[in-house]
């Protein structure tokens, strides 16, 4: 039963080094109960101290990662929507822009009047702390390509975190493998009372 988890752990690549001991270990006859147990523990803490130290923490930072990917992507699409809204409101085309009356953002959510006598352009962050100044079209354009990017981004780290969650549901596996723990199973879902009674 043991051989099986030293074959499973193969398949998925990072756990080789980890488990290919295991073999050894299973296959000395000769020593006694008492240090099979202990051997037995050691392996246990250090799977498990692997799972709690390397897979969780990858898995937390896959996931904060994929939380400010999500948030990047609701920003351009606010800014989108403002876009949309400045050059609804003067008109199609865009040409002969008004006046535009806000609010800027002092900080500590103090806000002071401003007033942009050009709203036809618009500065955009670009990353890394670089704004470039678009016109209206072309800002729209570019948050197209960026909100692109980012959802591709996005679902790359969706199918990293899918991949660390596998890695670790292997590893638990393997360890109720080696303390001799069944597999956890589910209950039984009730059968409807309508089909019992036939």
């Amino acid at each position: 039963m043991r051989m099986i988890i030293v074959l499973a752990a193969r398949n998925a690549g990072t756990f080789i080094a980890a488990i290919l001991v295991l073999p050894t270990i299973l296959c000395n006859p000769q020593g006694s109960k008492m240090a099979d147990g202990i051997v037995l523990e050691e392996k246990v803490k250090k799977y498990e101290e692997f799972v709690n130290d390397k897979l969780r923490k990858d898995l937390e930072t896959v996931q904060k990662a994929q939380e400010e990917v999500h948030s990047k992507i609701a920003e351009y699409l606010q800014l989108k929507s403002v876009i949309e809204n400045i050059k609804k409101s003067n008109g199609a085309t865009g040409k002969g822009l008004k006046t535009l009356k806000t609010q800027v953002d002092l900080g500590c959510n103090f806000y002071c009047q401003a007033q942009i006598t050009d709203p036809s352009k618009i500065l955009v962050s670009v990353g890394y702390g670089f704004y470039v100044e678009f016109t209206l079209d072309e800002a729209l354009r570019f948050i197209e390509k960026k909100c692109s990017q980012l959802t591709t981004y996005s679902s790359k780290l969706g199918n990293d975190s899918a991949r660390i969650k596998a890695h670790i549901k292997l590893v638990l596996e393997g360890l109720r493998e080696l303390q001799d723990i069944g597999p956890l199973e589910e209950e039984p879902r009730p059968i409807c009372q309508t089909l019992q009674a036939r």
